[in-house]
């Protein structure tokens, strides 16, 4: 699908979500525990560790180690830009998926910022390769979490209003 003939719908906008959720999950499937705890010496020696998790301990990391790889996390980025590009272009924009995109844009550069320290900025949705868009220098830590905190200040303005949902009356028609 291109561009023009995709974002017209609410299950497009549902899609786009579906496939940023899924790329964070695959990201984050084994990593949480070895970005997170391995690295964070909360694993002991003594533990039953694999070969790989072993390497992360003992920071003996080959580059060919899975937990090197940062695709995922931009694929996240990236999916969650597009949403950023075309969803307040819709009729009817929808704001949640907005603000979720912002959201894990920001979980996405958490992460990457954890890990890598400095990282590339990448906040255009990438369409197509082009060299000159698609390999950027590395920013600095503080500009990654410069951009975090902008998200995610974003994300609320575009999230409704928690006193607004809290008071207005339960739709209690699906019990019937």
């Amino acid at each position: 699908l291109t561009s023009d003939l995709f974002w017209k719908t609410q299950d497009d906008v549902e899609a786009a979500k579906a496939t940023m959720y899924s790329s964070m999950a695959t990201a984050m499937n084994s990593n949480f525990f070895n970005w997170g705890e391995i690295r964070g010496n909360n694993w002991g020696s003594n533990e039953a560790n694999g070969i790989t998790q072993d390497q992360l301990r003992t920071h003996d990391i080959p580059n060919t180690h899975s937990t090197t790889r940062w695709t995922d996390l931009y694929a996240t980025v990236n999916r969650a830009n597009l949403i950023i590009k075309y969803v307040p272009k819709m009729t009817v924009p929808d704001k949640d998926a907005i603000a979720q995109a912002y959201t894990m844009r920001a979980l996405a550069y958490f992460w990457l910022t954890r890990v890598w320290g400095d990282v590339p900025i990448f906040t255009e949705a990438i369409e197509e390769y082009d060299v000159t868009t698609c390999l950027k220098e590395r920013r600095p830590q503080s500009e990654v979490l410069e951009l975090i905190e902008k998200d995610l200040e974003t994300a609320e303005e575009y999230f409704p209003d928690f006193n607004a949902i809290a008071t207005r009356p339960l739709d209690r028609t699906y019990l019937n």
